[in-house]
């Protein structure tokens, strides 16, 4: 992906970071933008599906739910529109912090060993 986005022309790599977080309105428009889309057709909404989990996993987005400020029954694999300005009640933007601080330090050593480079490309780690 890197490879193509330095070469291909209109070649964009979005981090989840960059789409589901702080600057989640620019990011959209930048996006709509690229595509050649008018970004004011949705209205001020987004459609999004709700992940199928299980275990742990469902139990853990439940809590990060449960503590949002918007209270919403949330089924597994439906599909939601959102008000763009409410995304955060919906989105848990820290989901790759949370996992990449879940990892044991021989973990994350193995991942920096095979992955490094392309991790701090990305800006997940610093140089």
């Amino acid at each position: 992906m890197i490879f193509d986005s330095e070469r291909v022309p209109n070649y964009q790599i979005v981090r989840y970071e960059d789409l589901f977080g702080p600057e989640f309105e620019t990011t959209l428009e930048s996006m709509f933008s690229a595509c050649k889309l008018d970004v004011a057709a949705l209205d001020g909404m987004v459609r999004l599906k709700a992940k199928e989990l299980e275990g742990d996993e469902a139990k853990s987005l439940q809590d990060h739910w449960s503590g949002s400020a918007t209270e919403r029954d949330i089924t597994p694999g439906a599909k939601y529109w959102i008000p763009v300005g409410e995304i955060e009640s919906f989105v848990d933007f820290d989901v790759n912090q949370r996992q990449a601080d879940s990892l044991d330090i021989e973990s994350r050593r193995t991942v920096e060993k095979i992955c490094g480079s392309t991790l701090e490309q990305l800006g997940y780690l610093k140089p």
